[in-house]
């Protein structure tokens, strides 16, 4: 005598297996047969170990061998699931992450495995079970009982991990995850039954692309991605340096750019590598800002399968990544795997590409600093390798940069590229076109931490002056000077006190208060003054060209500064006001 159908069916299947309920087969109604001792024992996933149903159990008369019951380990892992029912009791269910059981109230129906009558039962089901490592892509490394191989610097550490994977801390528990040029190089795998296939994507590292195949929903391989921008971002086809798709003209062709002027404001203009079918080519395209991609809302794009997918988003006015059911396509770029890939990639978003947020080792919580612009060693708080920067979308300041021992994977004067969405170096295949973003190269690392061979490292090309942050510049300022100053709650457009686009209000060391930073490329606007006389440059406004009326009087708004005199350019700028370059071999007289 049951309260109802899923109260009667969760006891029953309980005679069947120590917890949870017997896999169901691809119908879904049916439980999946396996025989304990024989050789169709591999019909379980390896979540689930086939147990017997004869004997002295209650269906022994049902002619089953065996039925697939969950392993500890997996029961153990489960959220608390309170069901939506009425009919409410006391529960006791295993948190991984304190690794207690603790008491819940459940409601009587629906829930998950993880879910006993009693403390005792609960203990003594999960005492064994140890916490999944969340990795990035993929599950971490198991031993033959299915539990998770502990390594790096956890005390219960048991050993080193093999080849092909690397040790991850997920700030919780370390674990054996598989690295990213592996997961790249794998075949789809189609996995065992466990239930209706789903759809999934995977890279196809002979055509260089991302394909759809059909998943059994367990096991299988890390080469398994649940969108297509997954894929794309992970194995990095077609895809910008932080992830995203580079912008497009209406035509469906990249924008191809030479700075960042030539871009929406929302992106910037780098180097990207792209597959043509039978070359790698690098040309600069222009890719969609971390603080543009945080920004945007929550986007469950549109239906095209037949179940949702939970994902992430960061939420801009709570400052928090937050879940949402995806419908699978479509929706913005906004939308991230896992919480962890989130606030990684979100938190950094003030950093340059290829640098992420120092983090304090025992909470987690950022690294705050005071001085925007200093360089590590005067940053008011930021640790050796990084520099303080200014994040309008957190409104704090944070340290961008990398630690010492991810430094030492590269040679001197040099850091390697991070990955923004997994805080882990990316790593490159050595003689192949287009193997690390832009400005980085392949080199074979020999640091003891080093887990492949072989890193992308930036380009020795930037020195930090402690003027602005490294692989930025100062934006010179009206009338020849040379920083223009800026107030860091000022909007970019501000004629007086903003910096203009693409630029940042940094806090200078050297000069003690805000100047205007910027990519070298973009500092300084094309010369389009007319040729003579000789040494003639643009006057900049709010990172513009100050437009002007020769016929106006001096003083007034339409006038030009002293030193400068409004020139007709020839161009759709018309006139400007241009100013004789500091530093010119002549200074001619300007008319």
């Amino acid at each position: 005598n049951f309260l109802s159908q899923d109260h009667c069916e969760k006891f029953c299947s309980r005679i069947l297996c120590s917890a949870g309920e017997p896999l169901k087969d691809s119908s879904g109604e049916r439980n999946m047969e396996c025989s304990p001792t024989g050789s169709s024992s591999s019909a379980c996933p390896s979540t689930h170990s086939c147990e017997s149903t004869g004997g002295s159990t209650t269906f022994g008369g049902l002619g089953l061998k065996g039925v697939c019951c969950p392993r500890p380990q997996y029961v153990c892992k489960l959220p608390r699931e309170q069901g939506n029912c009425g009919t409410y009791s006391n529960r006791w269910w295993f948190n991984a992450k304190t690794g207690n059981c603790e008491e819940f109230i459940y409601s009587g129906c629906q829930g998950n495995a993880n879910n006993f009558d009693s403390y005792k039962e609960c203990q003594d089901y999960c005492r064994d079970a140890r916490s999944e490592p969340q990795c990035i892509q993929g599950t971490a490394l198991t031993d033959s009982n299915g539990n998770f191989i502990i390594c790096g610097g956890s005390t219960a550490a048991s050993t080193t991990c093999p080849a092909n994977h690397y040790c991850y801390y997920d700030g919780t528990t370390y674990g054996c995850c598989p690295t990213q040029a592996y997961t790249c190089s794998l075949s789809y795998k189609a996995g065992a039954t466990c239930g209706p296939a789903v759809t999934r994507w995977y890279y196809d590292s002979t055509t260089r692309t991302c394909q759809t195949y059909s998943f059994n929903g367990c096991d299988g391989n890390s080469n398994n991605f649940a969108t297509q921008q997954d894929c794309k971002d992970y194995c990095r086809v077609e895809s910008c340096p932080d992830g995203g798709e580079v912008w497009k003209e209406p035509n469906g062709a990249a924008r191809a750019c030479t700075s960042n002027r030539q871009c929406p404001s929302t992106h910037y203009c780098t180097p990207v590598t792209t597959w043509t079918g039978t070359v790698y080519q690098t040309k600069s395209l222009c890719c969609p800002s971390k603080n543009f991609v945080c920004s945007q809302p929550r986007d469950v794009g549109v239906r095209c399968s037949s179940t949702r997918i939970s994902r992430w988003y960061f939420n801009a006015d709570s400052k928090t990544c937050t879940t949402f059911e995806y419908n699978g396509c479509e929706g913005n770029r906004n939308n991230f795997a896992t919480q962890k890939a989130c606030q990684n990639y979100c938190l950094s978003e003030a950093c340059p590409p290829g640098t992420v947020v120092a983090k304090e080792a025992d909470a987690g919580r950022l690294v705050s600093c005071s001085n925007p612009g200093g360089s590590g060693r005067v940053s008011g708080g930021c640790p050796e390798g990084y520099s303080c920067y200014s994040s309008p979308l957190l409104d704090q300041n944070v340290c961008c940069g990398a630690s010492t021992e991810l430094q030492s994977l590269c040679p001197t004067q040099s850091t390697p590229f991070i990955s923004a969405l997994s805080l882990q170096p990316m790593q490159c295949t050595p003689n192949v076109d287009g193997a690390c973003p832009g400005n980085f190269f392949c080199w074979f690392s020999t640091a003891s931490s080093s887990v492949n061979a072989f890193y992308c490292c930036r380009s020795p090309d930037s020195v930090d002056t402690g003027f602005c942050p490294p692989q930025l510049v100062p934006v010179p300022g009206e009338g020849g000077a040379q920083y223009r100053y800026c107030s860091p709650s000022a909007p970019a457009n501000d004629a007086i006190q903003g910096c203009g686009p693409n630029r940042h209000c940094q806090f200078s060391t050297n000069l003690e208060r805000y100047i205007c930073c910027g990519l070298e490329s973009d500092v300084r606007l094309p010369n389009v003054c007319p040729p003579q006389p000789a040494n003639l440059v643009p006057v900049e406004l709010a990172g513009n060209y100050r437009s002007c009326n020769p016929y106006a009087r001096s003083g007034t708004p339409q006038s030009c500064p002293d030193n400068s005199a409004c020139l007709y350019t020839g161009t759709e700028n018309g006139f400007i006001c241009c100013r004789v370059q500091l530093g010119g071999a002549t200074e001619p007289k300007i008319l």
